[in-house]
């Protein structure tokens, strides 16, 4: 089992020298940040358990860790509200996976695309919010996207 992280933040998983782009999701407990990840494939099938962390060599437990650390702070951006300029910040209202947000970026940061069509605006305080596709809100990520 081996781990590698693109420039995009994807994470891809090698067994047998074969890559595939993966997704780690925690099972359980969720209390436990360490241990019981299930790797997936592309379609949410499950192909790798891990109980542990720490059973990783330290390379991929670094990546792994770097991995984690990127999609602890990232939002998924479902629909978009409104996008205002004011003071030299663009200020978002979006509605994302965990509820409607507020976030700011400066007005000459613009979002980065990703190799899978994804977009990743960084906000003034580090958060990532990622567009892939929008339910609603089209209208205002056009100039930008």
């Amino acid at each position: 089992m081996k781990f590698k992280l693109e420039s995009d933040k994807k994470l891809f998983y090698s067994k047998d020298n074969e890559w595939q782009e993966v997704e780690l999701k925690s099972c359980f407990p969720l209390t436990d940040k360490n241990s019981f990840f299930s790797v997936l494939d592309k379609e949410a099938k499950e192909i790798e358990l891990i109980e542990s962390l720490s059973h990783l060599n330290v390379s991929d437990r670094f990546v792994v860790d770097e991995y984690l650390n990127f999609r602890g702070f990232n939002f998924e951006i479902l629909g978009v509200y409104k996008i205002e300029e004011d003071f030299g910040l663009r200020h978002f209202e979006v509605k994302t996976q965990v509820g409607d947000k507020a976030f700011q970026t400066a007005l000459d940061a613009w979002p980065m695309k990703t190799k899978s069509g994804e977009y990743i605006f960084s906000d003034i305080h580090g958060d990532q919010f990622i567009v892939n596709t929008l339910d609603f809100g089209e209208k205002y990520m056009k100039a930008l996207i």
